[in-house]
């Protein structure tokens, strides 16, 4: 007898409907803990604020280099906002919350082509808890992290429009997945990851013409990039990689399982168990041809690479500065690849009478969903001391006509500008009435 099929229907569509809750929970942080005050690089903003005022923005102005990045699309949409709300920092937040938006519809829709019914429901449930958790509280918070988001929109964008459009439409699919691409790679310097993925889709499908424009496309962007590119001074030297191999992988670790917990003991060997997880699952997928598990298997190598370029740089600083806040926005697109990855194999396994599989993987689940939430709580308590903290620096910089250096020492420390240049950006944005000032 079979089961009616209502009722299944209707606790599918209420996951469903649940799945909205954390955007509305991320929607209300940022209106109830974002602060209208430029921090850190924001000020590096100013001097293009000036230029677009006077008309002076050039090509060559907008690709410059900032640190190791070229982040021309971040600042032209961080201008084109300016301009439309007197630099309001919320807007800028709302914003990146919009770009993620549009990364989840792309997973859903992956999901959807991955998996069925109540388990498609559920992983997308997983994906929506991910991908819009207060652990990016950082990102969350601070305007100028849209490029964090934009990356991620142009990485997820560019690799279903790659692999997953009807053939049918095979030219529009290209246009659309190389603009994508172009935009991930000048939004961050990890976005330029994308371009090998890609590649890497196009020689398994041997598409051989799309291969040789795709290639021409990438040497384009990656020229374009480095063309008067300036070495970051304070980068790790490339001969300490091979001399500290442990504490590389530790970082690379450290960066993977930062998106279950932060702890610092616990982070690396989670971090480990899901970097075997995926070669073990990425090893089986490629030698069965599972091709529904390749745009997963994609976006988990695009974090691991980015988790690997991240560490060759950083590492120097210490293991545990892979668990900021601000690298969880990629390093929780891993976690949820190898949720995707494994539910699938778990359920073709469960299908073949493998009965101890389900129970332990459920066990395991629920033990890792309860060091995510309390982790996911941490978010919360950072978020606040977060308000406080620009809340105190937006007074300090409204409080006189010349605000002491101490005053810029809370949104900008370790300023590589003078008080006197900051003062003048100040005065600025208050002549303008721009950024709340």
């Amino acid at each position: 007898m079979k089961t009616p099929k209502g009722p299944k229907l209707n606790l599918n569509r209420l996951i469903y409907v649940v799945t909205t809750l954390p955007i509305l929970f991320i929607a209300a942080l940022i209106l109830h803990y974002g602060v209208n005050v430029p921090t850190f690089d924001q000020w590096e903003l100013v001097p293009y604020l000036e230029r677009m005022g006077n008309h002076t923005l050039s090509f060559t102005y907008m690709i410059a280099q900032h640190n190791e990045h070229r982040i021309a699309f971040p600042r032209l949409i961080m201008l084109g906002l300016a301009n439309l709300t007197n630099w309001n920092m919320i807007a800028e937040m709302i914003v990146s919350l919009g770009l993620q938006i549009l990364s989840f519809v792309f997973i859903w829709k992956a999901i959807g082509r991955t998996l069925n019914g109540r388990l498609a429901a559920i992983v997308t449930l997983i994906a929506s808890i991910c991908m819009f958790n207060p652990m990016q509280w950082e990102n969350w918070l601070w305007g100028w992290q849209i490029q964090w988001y934009l990356t991620i929109l142009g990485m997820i964008a560019a690799l279903y429009f790659c692999w997953y459009l009807p053939l049918r439409q095979r030219s529009l699919n290209h246009i659309m997945a190389i603009s994508a691409a172009t935009v991930a790679t000048f939004s961050l310097a990890g976005g330029m990851v994308t371009w090998g993925i890609l590649l890497v889709f196009l020689a398994f499908r041997k598409q051989l013409k799309a291969f040789a424009v795709y290639l021409v496309v990438a040497i384009a962007n990656v020229g374009l990039y480095l063309n008067n590119y300036h070495p970051v001074a304070g980068h790790t030297p490339i001969h300490l990689l091979f001399s500290n191999q442990l504490d590389f992988f530790r970082y690379i670790s450290l960066y993977l399982g930062g998106s279950i917990s932060n702890d610092d003991q616990v982070a690396p060997l989670l971090g480990a168990i899901t970097i075997a997880i995926f070669l073990i699952l990425g090893i089986k997928a490629v030698l069965e041809r599972q091709t529904k598990s390749y745009f997963w298997l994609a976006i988990a190598s695009f974090v691991l690479v980015n988790a690997m370029i991240t560490g060759s740089g950083r590492f120097s600083l210490g293991p545990e500065q892979a668990l900021a806040s601000r690298y969880t926005s990629f390093s929780l697109l891993w976690l949820l690849s190898i949720v995707t990855l494994s539910s699938s194999y778990i359920y073709k396994a469960a299908t073949k009478r493998s009965e101890w599989l389900q129970p332990v993987s459920i066990s395991v689940t629920v033990v890792l969903f309860a060091i995510f939430t309390v982790n996911s709580l941490g978010g919360v308590t950072a978020s606040k001391a977060y308000r406080i903290k620009n809340q105190s620096a937006s007074e300090c910089l409204n409080a006189s006509n010349k605000p002491h250096s101490s005053c810029f020492s809370l949104v900008y420390p370790s300023n590589p500008i003078t008080d006197n240049r900051n003062t003048q950006y100040l005065m600025f944005l208050r002549g303008e009435h721009l950024a709340g000032r």
